[in-house]
């Protein structure tokens, strides 16, 4: 079972902030952190999938000017259609809607079946995967290698909050470390921002929290 709480989606990589949060090794060239960076779960809104670019056909597919290898996003599933091969989805997230493609595993386990019987229309998800070409649509859609069903819909608001903290990271750059707190001040209520500590996040009964755009 997967935690949402933590930022943690499988992806050792993914860090609990976008992938990018302090503490990386100093020590590491900065050409390899770069690299490093750039191969993290990059926590994302569909309309940023949609405005995402490509230099030349074949190149790294970038969000915000960092390469964007794997992705991650929660929405609602509006349509689900199930192939021999695969199950195409179509996936709604309050910013935009974009197709995204599960294959199915030939030698697939009654747990993964089962599990599959629950991605219907309706039903908020969670989505991770990869930015790919439609030959359909003439634009993107998304190849899903891990896809399950949201329980807490505090997952949907957290999420939010993660991808406009990754948005602003890689446009605005890094927070600067806040002055030190005087003895004689509480600390603030609520997580910090900054470590991706938010606290209970609120639920908000819809997409009304503002994404990155």
């Amino acid at each position: 079972k997967m935690s949402w709480g933590s930022t943690d989606y499988g992806m050792s990589s993914y860090g609990g902030g976008g992938g990018f949060m302090a503490g990386q090794d100093s020590s590491q060239p900065s050409s390899a952190k770069k690299s490093s960076a750039d191969k993290c779960l990059l926590p994302v809104t569909i309309k940023q999938i949609l405005n995402s670019t490509q230099d030349v056909p074949d190149d790294a597919i970038k969000i915000d000017g960092r390469e964007a290898s794997q992705i991650t996003f929660v929405g609602l599933i509006t349509s689900a259609q199930e192939n021999s091969t695969f199950v195409a989805f179509n996936i709604d997230d309050g910013t935009g809607q974009i197709g995204v493609n599960f294959w199915i595993e030939q030698d697939e386990s009654e747990q993964s079946m089962q599990m599959r019987m629950g991605w219907q229309a309706g039903k908020y998800v969670r989505v991770v995967g990869q930015i790919r070409t439609s030959s359909t649509t003439k634009g993107w859609n998304v190849i899903a290698f891990h896809l399950r069903v949201i329980e807490d819909f505090n997952e949907v608001t957290y999420h939010l909050l993660d991808a406009c903290q990754a948005h602003l990271f890689h446009t605005r750059g890094a927070v600067p470390d806040a002055a030190p707190r005087s003895a004689s001040k509480a600390p603030a209520p609520g997580g910090s921002f900054g470590s991706s500590s938010f606290g209970a996040p609120p639920s908000t009964g819809g997409f009304s929290a503002r994404a990155p755009a």
